[in-house]
C-alpha cells in the first residue's frame, strides 16, 4: 500500500519572527502611553473638580461664620521634590482673626507632578488682576516641609457670597486653568489636556470645563 507524502507547511523564518515580535511590542508600547495619557487625564479632571468644591467651601465657610475667607493659589517647589522648580500647583482656604493674622481652614492642596496651573495670564485670568506676594515667616502660616518658602495670591470670598475680583463688563468671569505640561503646545494654546474654572465675580459660584 502506497501513502502519499503530506505536504510541508512551511514555518516562519526569522526575520518574519523579528518582524512580529518589533510589531507586538510597538503595539504594547502604544497601549500602555495611550493608557497613562488616559490616567493623567482623569487626574487632571479629579483635581479641577476639586479646586471647585474648595472655592464653594470658602463660600460656605465665609456665610457660616459671617467671616470672609482667602482662597490662595500656592507657587512653590513640589513638596515631594524640594529640587524642583517653584510652579503654581497648590491651593488653600484661609480666615483671618482679630488681630489680621490668617489661620488655615483647610491644609494646603498640592498637585501631584506633573500637573500644574497655568502660569499664562492669558489662560489663568487671575494672574493677570492679583498681585502675586512672598509668604512672611511672622504672618503667613507654615506649609509642611515647605516653611514659609512659597508666594501666593490670594481673592477674599465675602459673607454675602460675592467676593473682591474686580467687575469687568469685558471680562465677566475669571478663569484657572490647570493643564498638563508638554512640549508639544502651540503657542497661544493652553495644550491639548488642560481643565478651566470659570469663577463669578458677583458670586463665587464656579464651572468646570474642558
Amino acid at each position: 500500500m502506497t501513502f502519499a507524502a503530506k505536504p510541508q507547511r512551511p514555518g516562519f523564518t526569522l526575520i518574519e519572527l523579528l518582524i512580529v515580535i518589533s510589531l507586538a511590542t510597538l503595539l504594547i508600547a502604544l497601549s500602555l502611553s495611550g493608557l497613562q495619557d488616559s490616567m493623567l487625564s482623569q487626574r487632571l479632571t479629579g483635581e479641577a473638580l476639586q479646586l471647585s468644591a474648595t472655592i464653594q467651601r470658602a463660600r460656605q465657610y465665609a456665610t457660616r461664620d459671617n467671616r470672609p475667607v482667602i482662597l490662595r493659589l500656592l507657587n512653590s517647589t513640589d513638596p515631594a521634590d524640594p529640587a524642583s522648580p517653584p510652579a503654581w500647583r497648590g491651593w488653600q482656604l484661609l480666615q483671618r482673626l482679630a488681630d489680621g493674622t490668617p489661620r488655615a481652614l483647610e491644609e494646603a492642596h498640592f498637585m501631584e507632578a506633573p500637573l500644574l496651573m497655568h502660569a499664562d495670564p492669558a489662560f489663568t485670568t487671575l494672574f493677570g488682576i492679583l498681585p502675586a506676594q512672598t509668604a512672611a515667616p511672622a504672618q503667613d502660616p507654615p506649609l509642611g516641609t515647605l516653611g514659609t518658602a512659597y508666594s501666593y495670591v490670594q481673592a477674599t470670598v465675602h459673607p454675602d457670597g460675592s467676593n473682591n475680583l474686580p467687575r469687568d463688563p469685558a471680562n465677566p468671569l475669571w478663569s484657572i486653568t490647570l493643564h498638563l505640561p508638554t512640549r508639544t503646545a502651540k503657542p497661544g494654546t493652553p495644550g491639548p489636556n488642560y481643565r478651566t474654572l470659570l469663577l463669578d465675580p458677583f458670586n463665587t459660584r464656579v464651572e468646570v470645563y474642558d
